[in-house]
């Protein structure tokens, strides 16, 4: 099978979404940290939808000097999934899974919307773009080896509720899926794969 063009369906639709936010401003800095779970069917199952749940935490800038936001899995959204072209045919529920990077912009007062990208597998590329941003003369590249080893990509807006507010964030989490974390062995598997990228990293 011939490789994907980038941006191309792989397989998974989106189907809906849920999310709480809280971000802080202290003195000059920005706070963000938030968790929820997106909704996510094969296409050859669309009645039987996946949840992912994530947890992330990093930077932010706002308006306001504190704000919170969440939206429910009933609360209007819409997105797409797409993936790394790198990857040879549709992606697993294994690919939907990992270290990730979500980057949101919001507006609201009280009702509001969002927009909202989530990098998903990245845990490799994360050691990479930092050891090339750290060398300086690397820094321009460092987005793109995060990019490269990205598995997937979930971009979705939708309607939220929150504090009077607008602003964006960027922070690094972990997605993973409802089964794998009822599983009893859940933490050593993570700390294994966890363990793993950043020894095929180096």
């Amino acid at each position: 099978m011939s490789k994907k063009p980038y941006l191309f369906d792989t397989g998974w639709q989106f189907v809906t979404s849920r999310g709480l936010n809280l971000s802080l401003a202290i003195k000059s800095n920005g706070f963000s940290a938030g968790a929820g779970s997106i909704y996510l069917a094969p296409l050859s199952a669309p009645d039987n939808p996946y949840e992912f749940n994530y947890a992330s935490a990093g930077i932010c800038v706002g308006l306001a000097s504190a704000s919170l936001e969440f939206a429910t899995k009933d609360i209007y959204s819409s997105g797409v999934v797409y993936g790394n072209p790198l990857i040879k045919g549709n992606l697993t529920l294994d690919d939907m899974q990992g270290a990730c990077l979500i980057y949101s912009a919001s507006a609201h007062i009280l009702p509001g919307g969002s927009v909202s990208v989530i990098l998903i597998g990245v845990g490799m590329g994360i050691v990479k773009g930092f050891f090339l941003a750290a060398s300086g003369v690397g820094f321009p590249l460092a987005p793109l080896a995060v990019l490269a080893s990205c598995r997937a990509m979930v971009f979705y807006s939708g309607g939220i509720i929150g504090t009077p507010d607008a602003g964006c964030t960027a922070t690094i989490g972990y997605i993973t899926n409802t089964d794998t974390m009822k599983n009893k062995n859940y933490g050593t598997i993570m700390l294994v794969k966890s363990l793993n990228s950043i020894n095929q990293a180096l």
